[in-house]
């Protein structure tokens, strides 16, 4: 994913930078990445299989990486929301503030 992001990061506005990414357990995909420079951190998390469900079934895990490269994070965002998550827990220091993109009330926790 960090390198479909350095390729597509030409086409979008100038200052996106790649923050980090990983694979988590309950096989959602966590992006963090930044709009501008010192530009808050911005997050997006895609559950694959519901993700996977919204487009055609050859699609592989490449394709599917290549559309959040292309469509969803060239889309200026600006600011996101804090939830009470660890998803970006090993990707940014402890404590450190990352605003939520893209998330459904039904992607979060129950309280």
């Amino acid at each position: 994913m960090a390198s479909l992001f350095e390729e597509q990061k030409s086409l979008w506005t100038p200052g996106y930078e790649w923050v980090g990414g990983q694979v988590l357990a309950d096989e959602s995909v966590v992006i963090l990445y930044r709009e501008w420079a010192p530009g808050p951190i911005l997050g997006r998390r895609y559950v694959l299989p519901e993700f996977k469900a919204m487009f055609e079934d050859h699609l592989s895990i490449k394709d599917l990486a290549q559309i959040i490269a292309t469509y969803e994070i060239s889309d200026p965002t600006g600011r996101g929301e804090i939830f009470p998550v660890n998803w970006a827990a090993g990707l940014v220091p402890p404590g450190q503030r990352v605003e939520w993109t893209g998330i459904y009330p039904r992607q979060l926790p129950a309280p």
